[in-house]
């Protein structure tokens, strides 16, 4: 369903997955996902080892960052001036 580039984009420094919001099951398979690419990687197969080594590497649960994407997105067009721009721009 999803292919490497989703991946990839998911957790990368130029995601757009920030405007839209996955459902509860394409967060469950992507970071299916990673649990499976960290099981093959390193060999372990302790739902507890994967969930240290997923925290370790910083590979935190899909939904979360993706929360944190969004909330800084959000925070960094407040700051900025283009959200005044915007604003005005549409006479609200």
């Amino acid at each position: 369903m999803f292919g490497r580039a989703t991946i990839r984009l998911g957790i990368g420094p130029h995601s757009s997955l920030e405007s839209v919001s996955p459902s509860k099951s394409q967060l469950r398979s992507l970071n299916n996902c990673i649990n499976t690419a960290v099981y093959k990687v390193f060999g372990v197969n302790d739902a507890v080892c994967v969930n240290d080594l997923r925290c370790f590497f910083g590979l935190h649960d899909v939904g979360e960052l993706l929360l944190r994407r969004r909330l800084k997105f959000v925070d960094r067009l407040i700051s900025s001036s283009i959200s005044v721009d915007l604003f005005l721009a549409n006479g609200l």
